[in-house]
């Protein structure tokens, strides 16, 4: 009832006032106002949709939360379910000439909101409780809201806590005015004295609410207006402190207290909306236009700009895309997705800022795909660009445009070696602009929009016309070229996330190739060993090598076909044994194996490979790795861990050795050695680890986690090369050879029971080689019972480099300490690599035969021998100096090798070349002329010494046999190996021989011998049934006085006069001193003399001498040393002595018994001043000197 009343007594108000010219208080006071906050109330029909004809006209006002607030009584009288509600600001003035509502214009569509009339709250009836607030659509042109910033952008302050004071009233509205048709329903305001009503509580709900009344001039559409005290110095002063109901009687209005407690718990309710600044900056300062999307449209504005969102809204800007300063848009600040258009979700009415960021860019980056092994192309590339633009229809964002699409970027196919950059000529690199450097990478957020790229194909095979093969390349790892330059999230991954991180910095994708290495020095350190054969139930190759600072496994089955290829694979998913790894760079790796079961019908075995890897921290580490059958790794484990020694500066040559126990219960034992540089407190040299293998762990035994060290080794201790035997036995030696300096081969082993490991001190086996240079071992062993320890039998081979010489040695059981014999192979230049095959076993029987192989001439050439048959060399195909030898247990005669082939190609591609060598096809002499060697040792002295190509006409001659159980032990022994078997000659024959003479170094026996002591050499022809000596060919002294560095000679002696008798060539050595000897058989002797000092004789003149003789020394004038030769026909007393020009005596060369023969002494006369020296032998009665000139 009190709403009907009220609602007729306001249409009669307006109905009675709509002629007068006055207020309703005397004159009307109202003016025309500009207030932003306070807006126009139109009602309209439901059915008038183009809203041409108004109902009703009421007053509504902003509030700071965002509210909208009008009176109570409009939604009640024209309700919601019938009429539609605009509210406008800035309203023009009315229609001139038409009285009205029709008489009304509209303001601009910009400043019209729709009223949500589901969000309308409505407080009751009367004064003290009409009041409502509501909501109101965006605009339809802008999308704002009224209390947007770039809208009204104000509000109006309430109370809605202190009742409202008496005083000046300051009231707002849209009403009705008479007077003049242009300010009729516009805003208006006027002021005057007002009352406020502040009733007590209610009790019970029942009793007054808090209104009050007003005399300011008011006529229809003022309802709903603020009511603002006008009282300065009142703390309420400019607040709204009611809101107007209507008009009660002549100077009588009502209005409704804003400290309603219903209306005031609304008023105070969080806002709705968000202060948002929106704002674009480049290089440091704001710059460009931003867009906002509403009503299928970007709308731009310049620089920044403020904004009120309303929470629970999504706003789509949009920021600028071109290229501003090297710049363009890189981000939105808010978080990690780079879309452009851009979709913000207001979720609470914090206050907000929205920026675009623009970043500098580069255009001089590049994709491609490589590969360090060979100069191909792999095929097309995928990029993710964050930021890429395509109009195509999948970068396209409905009516907002063409868009990148962020963190959902699409994969596109890109040529290889791209170039992103905006002024390419190829459009396709164009669009791409260039990239944005050092992101951020962050492996917890997946959808942080890197850069990705992606590799299409994991496996290609390529014919490289360099090779002549044909090469399967697998998809290795990502990196950034140069080192560093980007940086990726999965680097082995064909697809990864990438952050580009330095200007010029190219993105690779990295192809392996099978059977190349990128590096010459991928198979160097022929002790380590990287080729073995697994032989039951199928024999497979098993190879490991370093490329692209990486170390791979490769794997092919052993083809007994000569000329068929083979088809390698490559192990660990095709991935580096590293690539797992961080900082990802190995080198140096070896390998060996173990069978997990005896059955020979089963392919159950292990592989096992040591490798150097580097940490993080740039310091080195050795690892292991183990692999199954199938080329599964079932782990990589490291063994240690330096904390002070950096990678690059050592090469630790790790090697690892692994057998079994046959007793029960007891797991796979395993030995990893390395050099080790001196570290805190340990010294430097050759130390190991030891352990059991438990399957998917390493149980270290000993001093875990400190490494054991071989005995005696130190500093100079390098090039380990490690073997223990296959077949399981219960007590199992591990045999190391290593390089001592560069002049000594050395041999230890480990000892490991049940209960641990124990060291041996080591021994030389190169004492007695005759060469200064003795480096590079590889060693193997061989055990001739079922297993039994003692008779493990390990063999070593070494070379001398630059010397030519390959030596061989073993040793023929454990309880015998003595070495073989040497067996030395000579070639024409030097020699290097020597490799042999290493431990091999298999269950159908024991095969005891081994191959050792070596390169030389820089590579050109390589040469093998079987231990079946050691006289016999062999030569071997394909160039290359590096060189690995393995054979099987299956019985077949024959060995695999790989070479890499580092002498034709010095630049990748390098080629592993691979092939199977039946021994039975091969059975070719090479025409190895064979010999003797031998050294005499006194404490570090070694006077060595070389007898053979010796041939009767062209036919080889023969020594004495020298078998595997020879042992040297004292002269006499030496001499007994050192003459031929019987020779029948005749008149008609020519015999020919070699011989040379040397000392391993000069200094060492010079204080190693006293002025009394002496080594002698000489060539003595016997008669084989009498041992008369026949002839004296050749006698050499060494004296400490008088040493001979080198000497060789060669003879050729015309038999003529001898008859027809039986003969025996030897050399004889004596000495008058305490000593050691050593003997060795050596080959290709020939190759090792020279033949420039060939000497002719005739028998009846020069085999026996008829008469006495000094010669001329030669050369002459010489510096500082030349040789001095005699001969007499009888044994006497002979002296040599040199005296100057003045008769002082200045050396005695000579002062002893002497047989009949030939003789010659080194003079060095460093000691001497230039000049004309005399020397004088006496032998017996004959006397005879002669002049020799000093010249420096």
């Amino acid at each position: 009832m009190i709403r009907l009343t009220l609602t007729i007594i306001l249409l009669s108000i307006s109905i009675n006032l709509k002629a007068q010219a006055d207020g309703i208080c005397g004159n009307d006071t109202r003016t025309r106002a500009n207030q932003n906050a306070v807006g126009r109330i139109v009602v309209y029909d439901i059915s008038d949709v183009n809203q041409t004809n108004p109902i009703s006209v009421a007053t509504g006002f902003i509030i700071k939360n965002g509210y909208l607030v009008t009176a109570a009584h409009l939604f009640y009288d024209l309700p919601t379910n019938s009429y539609n509600y605009i509210i406008e600001f800035n309203v023009p003035s009315s229609s001139s000439t038409t009285w009205g509502l029709q008489g009304i214009n509209k303001s601009t569509p910009e400043r019209r909101y729709e009223i949500i009339k589901s969000s309308i709250i409505t407080i009751g009836t009367g004064a003290g409780q009409d009041i409502a607030l509501f909501k109101v659509y965006p605009n339809e042109v802008t999308g704002l809201y009224p209390i947007d910033p770039n809208a009204q952008g104000t509000y109006l302050e309430l109370n809605t806590n202190t009742p409202a004071p008496n005083g000046l009233y300051r009231v707002y509205g849209y009403g009705r005015d008479d007077r003049n048709r242009l300010d009729n329903y516009t805003l208006q305001v006027a002021t005057d004295s007002g009352i406020g009503y502040n009733p007590p509580p209610l009790v019970n709900g029942i009793g007054e609410f808090p209104f009050l009344e007003f005399k300011t001039d008011i006529l229809n559409g003022c309802s709903g207006g603020p009511i603002i005290l006008n009282l300065s110095g009142h703390s309420l002063n400019n607040k709204v402190i009611g809101v107007v109901y209507g008009m009660q009687s002549e100077c009588k209005n009502q209005g409704t207290q804003t400290i309603n407690q219903a209306f005031a718990f609304y008023a105070n309710q969080p806002s709705d909306y968000a202060n948002v600044r929106v704002e674009q900056v480049v290089n440091g300062g704001l710059h460009g236009t931003i867009g906002r999307w509403w009503k299928d449209k970007f709308f731009t504005f310049s620089k920044y700009k403020n904004f009120a969102f309303k929470v629970g809204s999504t706003q789509v800007l949009k920021g600028y895309d071109t290229i501003v300063y090297n710049s363009r848009y890189h981000k939105w600040n808010v978080d990690n997705d780079v879309a452009n258009h851009k979709y913000f979700y207001i979720n609470n009415n914090e206050n907000k800022l929205f920026r675009s960021e623009f970043k500098e860019f580069n255009t001089n980056c590049f994709v491609k795909t490589t590969s360090a092994e060979a100069n191909l192309n792999f095929g097309s590339l995928f990029i993710k660009d964050p930021w890429l633009i395509k109009e195509e229809p999948s970068y396209l964002d409905g009516a907002k445009g063409y868009r990148n699409l962020g963190s959902a970027a699409l994969w596109e196919n890109i040529p290889d070696n791209f170039n992103p950059n905006y002024t390419s000529p190829n459009n396709l690199e164009r669009i791409y602009k260039g990239v944005f450097l050092n992101q951020v990478p962050d492996p917890n957020n997946p959808n942080k929009p890197y850069y990705s790229v992606k590799a299409d194909v994991s496996e290609q095979p390529i014919y490289l016309n360099q090779t002549g093969r044909t090469h399967k390349f697998y998809f290795n790892n990502w990196t950034g070229n140069p080192f560093g330059s980007a940086a990726f999230q999965f680097p082995t991954n064909l697809e990864t996330p990438v952050v580009f991180k330095q200007e010029g910095a190219t993105v690779q994708a990295n192809y392996k190739g099978t059977q190349l290495s990128s590096t010459t020095e991928g198979f160097k350190n022929s002790g380590q060993r990287k080729l073995i054969i697994t032989s039951y139930p199928q024999s497979y190759y098993h190879l490991v090598y370093s490329s692209m600072g990486s170390v791979w496994y490769e794997k092919a089955l052993v083809n007994y076909g000569v000329l068929s290829p083979l088809d390698w694979q490559l192990m660990n998913n095709q991935k580096s044994l590293n690539a797992h790894l961080p900082n990802s760079e190995a080198k140096s790796p070896s390998i060996d194996y173990m069978y997990a079961t005896q059955n020979q019908n089963e392919e159950n075995y292990f592989i096992y490979i040591t490798y150097q890897n580097k940490n993080p921290d740039g310091k080195y580490e050795i690892r292991l790795s183990k692999f199954d059958q199938g080329g599964v790794k079932l782990f990589d484990i490291p063994v240690y861990e330096s904390s002070t020694i950096n990678y690059n500066s050592v090469d630790c040559t790790p090697v690892v050795g692994v057998s079994r126990q046959i007793t029960p219960g007891y797991p796979i034992k395993l030995v990893v050695l390395w050099k080790r540089p001196a570290e805190g407190s340990s010294s430097a040299g050759l130390y190991y680890m030891a352990g059991f293998d438990n399957g998917s762990y390493v149980q270290w035994t000993d001093s875990y986690p400190n490494p054991t060290k071989i005995p005696s080794t130190d500093l100079n201790s390098s090039y380990p090369s490690l073997a223990v035997f296959k077949k399981p036995n219960d007590a199992i030696y591990f045999h190391l050879a290593y390089q001592q300096g560069t002049s000594e081969i050395r041999y230890s082993y480990i000892n490991f029971g049940v209960n641990g490991t124990t060291p041996q001190s080591s021994v030389s086996v190169s004492s007695g080689s005759g060469s200064f240079t003795n480096i590079t071992p590889s060693i193997t062993v061989f055990n001739s019972s079922s297993g039994y320890v003692n008779y493990d039998s390990p063999k070593i081979v070494w070379c001398t480099g630059e010397d030519g010489a390959v030596l061989y040695r073993y040793r023929t059981n454990m309880t015998n300490t003595k070495w073989s014999p040497m067996y030395i192979y000579y070639e024409n230049d030097d020699v290097q690599s020597p490799s042999i095959s290493g431990p091999k076993y298999d269950p159908r029987g024991i095969d005891d035969e081994f191959y050792l192989g070596w390169s030389w001439l820089a590579g050109y050439y390589k040469s093998y021998v079987s231990t079946a048959n050691l006289s016999m060399k062999r030569s071997m195909p394909y160039k290359g100096k590096d060189l690995q030898i393995a054979t099987t247990g299956q019985g077949w005669e024959g060995f695999g090798y790989v070479v890499l082939d580092n002498f034709t190609r010095t630049t990748a591609p390098i080629v592993f070349e691979n092939k199977w060598i039946d021994a039975q096809l091969s059975k070719i002499s090479s025409n190895i002329s064979s010999g003797r060697s031998g050294t005499v040792i006194k404490d570090d002295a070694e006077f060595y010494f070389a007898f053979g190509d010796i041939k009767l006409n062209d036919n080889s001659v023969s020594f004495n046999p020298l078998n595997d159980t020879t042992v040297i032990e004292n002269l006499n022994d030496l001499n007994s190996y050192l003459q031929t078997e019987p020779i029948s000659v005749t008149d008609n024959d020519v015999l020919t021989y070699s011989v040379f003479y040397g000392l391993k170094d000069s200094v060492t026996a010079f204080n190693n011998l006293s002025n009394e002591e002496f080594v002698r050499f000489k060539i003595e022809v016997l008669d084989a049934n009498t041992q008369q000596v026949l002839s004296s060919l050749d006698n050499v002294e060494q004296r400490k006085s008088l040493l001979i560095e080198y000497e060789n000679l060669s003879y050729q002696i015309l038999m003529q006069g001898i008859g027809q008798r039986v003969i025996v060539l030897r050399l004889k050595v004596e000495n008058n001193f305490n000593s050691e000897s050593s003997l060795a058989n050596i080959y290709s002797f020939n190759q090792a003399v020279s033949k420039t000092r060939l000497k002719q004789m005739n028998w009846n003149d020069e085999t026996v001498p008829k008469e006495f003789a000094l010669n001329q020394n030669y050369p002459n004038p010489f510096n500082p040393t030349t040789v001095i030769s005699w001969q007499s026909p009888v044994g006497s007393w002979q002296t040599l002595k040199v005296y100057d020009v003045l008769g002082n005596e200045v050396v005695t060369l000579v002062n002893e018994y002497r047989e009949a023969g030939r003789y010659k002494i080194e003079f060095d006369a460093s000691n001497l001043a230039s000049g004309v020296y005399i020397y004088k032998l006496t032998a017996g009665s004959f006397t005879s000197s002669k002049k020799m000139m000093v010249v420096k």
